[in-house]
């Protein structure tokens, strides 16, 4: 169940940890450097433009139906008062989370940009160009997602292809379980 809860949110289980460098910590765990005013007020203008609240609840409410699910399995005709019990326990943690959320988004933009592009990203996300870009990323992300999937099936096809193909003039066997 929990690598089920782990993959709704895009999580990896704990058997499989994510690759990073042996030093590195999770980004709520590390303190940004100082900020000056300036580019304090720059950072939260990206963190607010960009939705990253949003991110933790959107992320969080998918958790839900791997908690309801067994729940009403073992209380048939509860399910009202199972989901609105899930609804508000799921409430309170992500609240309870929130500020330990943004902190770790907060630490992930310093890491990533300078003060100067922190600014600067605050000014573009003010625009009208900026707004549509960050308003529309979950669907750019999507279908460049799917792109990549399809593109990814058709070179496993055409490399499992080209494969049996050298497996014939060579003599080696192609295992089931990559031609089904």
């Amino acid at each position: 169940m929990i690598a089920g809860l782990l993959a709704a949110t895009g999580a990896q289980a704990a058997d499989k940890p994510a690759e990073k460098p042996a030093a590195a910590q999770p980004a709520a765990a590390q303190t940004p450097p100082q900020l000056d005013a300036e580019t304090a007020k720059a950072l939260e203008a990206v963190v607010a433009a960009t939705g990253a609240a949003d991110i933790l609840q959107a992320n969080l409410k998918r958790v839900a139906p791997f908690l309801v699910e067994p729940l009403v399995k073992a209380n048939p005709g509860k399910e009202d008062a199972l989901k609105a019990a899930v609804d508000k326990a799921l409430g309170q943690s992500i609240d309870s989370s929130r500020e330990i959320f943004l902190a770790g988004v907060r630490t992930a933009y310093v890491r990533a940009l300078t003060p100067d592009e922190l600014k600067a990203a605050a000014a573009f996300a003010a625009t009208p160009a900026g707004k549509k870009l960050i308003g529309a990323q979950a669907v750019i992300n999507r279908d460049i997602s799917i792109t990549g999937q399809q593109i990814t099936k058709r070179v496993a096809d055409d490399t499992l292809k080209a494969l049996k193909t050298e497996a014939e003039k060579s003599g080696f066997t192609i295992p089931k379980e990559l031609t089904e």
